[in-house]
């Protein structure tokens, strides 16, 4: 008796002995879990799945962060069946007047002459270009004015004139706004209409608000209340179905809330269908009574419990990939308490001894269980070597349910099972479908070993060709949501303004003046545009010039002459038939005063004027501006001179942005990856060495294994399924959980003289290793259908390699063949076994 066999049959011993307090303690510590995982947070954003510590990925974070892009609300308002837009301005009135209201909101921009207008009006004259200070220039000459003055005439005359018109003239007789306009919107202002001040699209089909929350878009108590907040004030004031407007939401916010919605909603529908999915196989296969389901369950539940309590204590949160750890430990877990569940009854139906049946299960099942679980453990925790921050936690959390599963199987199952056997029914009968999966199929394939070893080589040489066309996809949409409202929704306002491609960041943190690298880098840009490096920007020169282009104005405005203007004004709109107002007054005595300016405007007296737009590209002496793609997508030689042409502008100068990090982190996760892979590989073969001490039964046990990954990266190829970010970790991830099948297999050729003989026991081998294969792809095959790209694709790929290892294992019968008697003929007993 070797030493491990001496330890695992004491362990047995006092597992028996000491069984009621086993389960009181398993039960009060699964109660304590339950209060630890009630504190746990979930987080949302899917730069928590990335490296956390990579100085291009900070940098990049820091950016979005630092920027405003992540205190983004985007409420797009759509008229529907084909309406004006325009038809509806009055509803985004309101709805515009009530969000500006709440407590949750700090700022609310849906109309440009609304948004923080006063400012604009004062420094008008240092917003025009050349072209604009002559058009200004025109326009306030005695037949400039009186032109206008007419004009606004003949606009209230016609039958068809908009309130909207006639508050603008109310508020803007000279109608300096439509001057002003090119300048406040220079970029994308061909694919916007933003004549009545709203921000329409040019074909009139929606309009935008803009949004800027008081908490973060990271917090996820304050996005469920900004979301009912937001969604009660439009629903209040939208009129409904039948007002024919449709409000939709974009940005930062809506993604937060639409990835916690899909969280809370994946983590129940996984768990739920891979709890009764591994249910429905455990009766089907076995037949067993609900009591000896439950038990096995009990022990699961248990481990399940200690995991996600010890991740709150690591971690004290859940990521996008974490959160659906549940299902795949169900689906892993449960083969280790159906082997031990299938010996232990075999045991005792045999010997009606439940200390007996329990040390014999313990020292012998117990061996291959814990070679098993230790394995696929290993595999989990060799992820733990990449730097991405969501694998790193799901390689860590998975690996320690895998152990606790371990635990809790021998000692808490074997606990269970020592108290409630007497009251299980073992002599169970068994349906036509499981005799002929785990009885007569088996049989078929020993006497067919020809043929079936001919499919397999043929099956692996096809899928070699295969392996070539499998590529690597650093797409984001790959992984994020799928069906994501908010992201459809960003797509069509990105092609209704213009910026439907991925933006570039150019920022500059330094110490030089920032008036100076305001000027160089709207140079930069502009001669990049014309250029044709880039398609297009958005910078701090969307909402005030730089400090050079206002000298040029206050230059060319000293030459208007503002003496008589109010003559002009005030005579124009007597001839009429206007009643001249205190307000025409203030208006044209305003105009004056910002003629007479002498001093360029500061960035701070910006920030001061309350104009929240700011935040996207200034803040605390650093800039940024978004660049855009010339051409459909960025090309390799522009992203490459971008990053050169900025760092050559001087120190504090640095382009950052998905397209820049993509490249950099793929080959960091593949690198990493065949770390993990190297690694899982170097410990299992350690474990299965110290298992069975045999080069021969070593390569026989992971020879299956290796050929399932051919056929597993052959199917990807051919299905066109490719690696990404998230499933990446998968090859690491099979090896430990494949291996399990052929250790399986290995240990029966080790135990032929069992109650049920050779011949049975490797029956009940292939039968537990096709439970445990279909349990495992209920557990990870319910996260085919989460919401997540990436992980239902590491769940396609999990469940192709276990359904390849299945059958490859299947082939190990083969090799038993030899130890065991010749296979008869299958009579049916008289209990339906076959037996």
């Amino acid at each position: 008796m070797t030493f491990t066999t001496r330890v695992l049959r004491h362990t047995a011993l006092l597992i028996y002995k000491y069984r009621v307090l086993i389960i009181a303690v398993s039960v009060l510590s699964a109660v304590f879990s339950i209060y630890i995982i009630s504190r746990i947070t979930l987080k949302t954003d899917l730069m928590d799945v990335f490296p956390a510590n990579n100085p291009s990925m900070r940098l990049f974070a820091d950016t979005l962060n630092d920027f405003g892009t992540m205190k983004a609300l985007t409420i797009v308002f759509e008229a529907e069946q084909g309406g004006d837009i325009e038809n509806h301005f009055a509803t985004i009135e309101k709805i515009g007047t009530a969000l500006s209201a709440s407590p949750l909101i700090e700022d609310v921009d849906y109309n440009i002459f609304k948004n923080k207008w006063d400012f604009m009006v004062k420094h008008f004259p240092l917003y025009l270009n050349k072209q604009g200070v002559e058009q200004l220039k025109g326009r306030l000459t005695p037949e400039g004015i009186a032109a206008q003055v007419e004009k606004n005439y003949k606009i209230l005359q016609e039958p068809l004139s908009s309130i909207p018109e006639v508050k603008m003239i109310e508020e803007d007789p000279l109608a300096l706004r439509s001057i002003l306009k090119s300048a406040i919107l220079k970029n994308g202002a061909d694919k916007m209409d933003v004549s009545s001040g709203f921000y329409a699209s040019k074909d009139h089909c929606l309009a935008l608000m803009f949004v800027s929350p008081r908490g973060s878009s990271r917090d996820v108590g304050f996005v469920k209340a900004l979301r009912r907040e937001v969604e009660t004030i439009v629903s209040k004031n939208s009129g409904g179905k039948e007002g024919g407007l449709k409000v939709g939401f974009a940005g930062a916010y809506a993604i937060a809330w639409e990835t916690r919605q899909s969280m809370d909603r994946d983590i129940v529908t996984s768990t739920v269908s891979s709890a009764v999915l591994v249910f429905l196989i455990f009766r089907f296969i076995y037949g067993a009574r609900l009591l000896a389901i439950a038990v096995n369950f009990i022990s699961l539940a248990i481990a399940l419990l200690w995991t996600f309590a010890a991740a709150y204590f690591l971690y004290g949160s859940l990521n996008i990939i974490t959160s659906v750890v549940t299902a795949m430990l169900i689906g892993v877990g449960i083969d280790y308490t159906v082997h031990f569940y299938d010996r232990y009854s075999s045991e005792y139906a045999a010997t009606g001894d439940p200390c007996g049946a329990l040390v014999t299960t313990v020292s012998n099942t117990g061996k291959s269980i814990i070679t098993g679980s230790l394995t696929t453990a290993a595999a989990f925790f060799s992820v733990i070597v990449t730097s991405f921050s969501g694998l790193h936690e799901m390689g860590v959390v998975t690996g320690i349910g895998i152990v606790g599963t371990l635990v809790t199987t021998i000692i808490v199952l074997g606990a269970l099972l020592a108290v409630s056997v007497r009251f299980m029914d073992l002599t169970h009968k068994r349906g036509r479908q499981s005799v002929f999966m785990v009885e007569r199929l088996p049989d078929f394939l020993m006497r067919n070993s020809k043929l079936f070893l001919f499919a397999l080589i043929a099956l692996n040489v096809v899928a070699v060709f295969g392996i070539p066309r499998v590529r690597f996809v650093s797409d984001l949409a790959e992984i994020g949501l799928r069906d994501s409202a908010a992201m459809r929704l960003q797509q069509v306002l990105g092609e209704k303004i213009g910026r439907d491609k991925m933006p570039l960041f150019i920022v500059y943190k330094g110490k030089d003046s920032i008036d100076a690298a305001f000027d160089t880098m709207e140079q930069t840009l502009n001669n990049w545009k014309k250029d044709g490096l880039i398609g297009g920007y958005n910078s701090l020169g969307d909402l005030m010039p730089p400090p050079s282009s206002q000298k040029e104005a206050i230059a060319a405005i000293a030459a208007i002459q503002t003496e008589g203007i109010e003559k002009s004004l005030t005579g124009a709109l007597d001839k009429y038939g206007f009643v001249v107002s205190e307000k025409n007054i203030a208006y044209i005595r305003g105009v004056e005063r910002a003629l007479r300016l002498g001093e360029t405007i500061q960035i701070t007296d910006l920030i001061k004027s309350g104009n929240r737009k700011a935040d996207y590209f200034y803040k605390s002496g650093a800039l940024a501006a978004y660049i855009y793609p010339a051409g459909a997508d960025w090309s390799e030689a522009a992203l490459n001179r971008i990053r050169q042409s900025t760092v050559a502008i001087g120190q504090g100068w640095f382009a950052t942005g998905w397209p820049l990090l993509s490249g950099e982190l793929k080959g960091i996760i593949i690198r990493e990856s065949l770390m993990a892979v190297f690694i899982s590989s170097l410990i299992i073969l350690v474990l299965v060495y110290f298992h069975f001490k045999s080069p021969k039964k070593i390569i026989l046990c992971t020879m299956p294994l290796v050929l399932s990954l051919v056929i597993t990266l052959g199917i990807m190829g051919y299905a066109g399924i490719g690696f990404n970010y998230v499933n990446m970790a998968a090859i690491a991830i099979l090896l430990g959980i494949g291996i399990d099948y052929g250790v399986y297999m290995i240990q029966a050729t080790n135990e032929m003289d069992t109650p049920a003989g050779p011949r049975g026991l490797a029956r009940n081998v292939y039968r537990n290793i096709i439970v445990c294969a279909m349990t495992t792809m209920a557990g990870f095959g319910s996260l085919i259908t989460v919401s997540f790209k990436g992980v239902s694709s590491l769940a396609w790929i999990i469940n192709i390699g276990v359904a390849a290892n299945m059958i490859m294992a299947a082939g190990l019968f083969l090799t038993i063949k030899r130890h065991m008697p010749p296979v008869a003929p299958v009579a049916e007993g008289k209990d339906g076994s076959g037996l």
